[in-house]
């Protein structure tokens, strides 16, 4: 039910072409990723995590971006294994979902930056995963076409602070994060000497159609900043 409110509105903007397109790789995705291979992940980063951790059942992760409780989502997986985190997401449309689906979760909704600030536009999008923080970002999505549905004022902390608030001494087993062009301000804010995630899996680039040398951090980046602090890359 949930699926078919949401197709109205894509068919609205892009048509029934597409809108049929998006129903047959969503049921592929069904079908063969999560039915078939038991992954909920966009690209597979669950079982690269899955094959990380092994058999360690518990575990903690922080979850930055996390849009839907299981679809498209690195740590359900973990969740159903029994692992449990704090999932941080700008958006208050899957706070509900997370307290049904995740109930061991704690769902926190604010926007992640590289210091704390007054609360910053946060820009929604018909395709949910495009919704960012970063107005150059926003104008370009929006010059591809897709539909900006709202504006919203959010407020904004650093990682540091969520981790005092939900972490504390607890050991953060995986960081996830995927925030659409402020990926590298977020792990910019975190003190490293206080806190190191054992895994951190990370976008590097941002979604959508954009071209070099826009808004967002890029890979090298992330890579150079993660290698001084004692990381090496796993898997791309």
């Amino acid at each position: 039910m949930k699926y078919l409110r949401a197709i109205a509105p894509v068919i609205k903007q892009y048509g029934w072409l597409h809108a049929v397109r998006l129903a047959i790789n969503e049921g592929k995705h069904i079908a063969w990723n999560q039915a078939i291979r038991g992954s909920y992940s966009q690209h597979y980063e669950d079982l690269i995590l899955d094959n990380i951790f092994q058999s360690q059942k518990e575990g903690l992760y922080l979850d930055i971006g996390c849009h839907e409780p299981m679809r498209i989502n690195n740590t359900y997986r973990l969740y159903k294994k029994g692992w449990s985190g704090i999932c941080v997401d700008a958006s208050a449309d899957y706070a509900k979902d997370f307290k049904t689906l995740r109930p061991r979760d704690a769902y926190v909704q604010v926007g992640i930056g590289k210091q704390t600030s007054s609360p910053m536009n946060f820009y929604e999008f018909s395709a949910p995963a495009l919704s960012t923080f970063s107005p150059d970002l926003a104008r370009q999505y929006q010059a591809q076409g897709h539909a900006l549905v709202r504006t919203s004022q959010i407020p904004v902390i650093t990682l540091s602070e969520l981790c005092n608030k939900y972490v504390k001494e607890t050991v953060i087993d995986l960081l996830c994060l995927d925030i659409e062009g402020y990926d590298l301000e977020a792990l910019e804010s975190l003190d490293w000497e206080k806190y190191k995630p054992r895994v951190i899996c990370v976008e590097t680039k941002p979604s959508g159609n954009i071209q070099e040398g826009s808004a967002g951090a890029d890979h090298e980046s992330i890579d150079s900043f993660l290698r001084k602090r004692g990381y090496k890359i796993h898997a791309h």
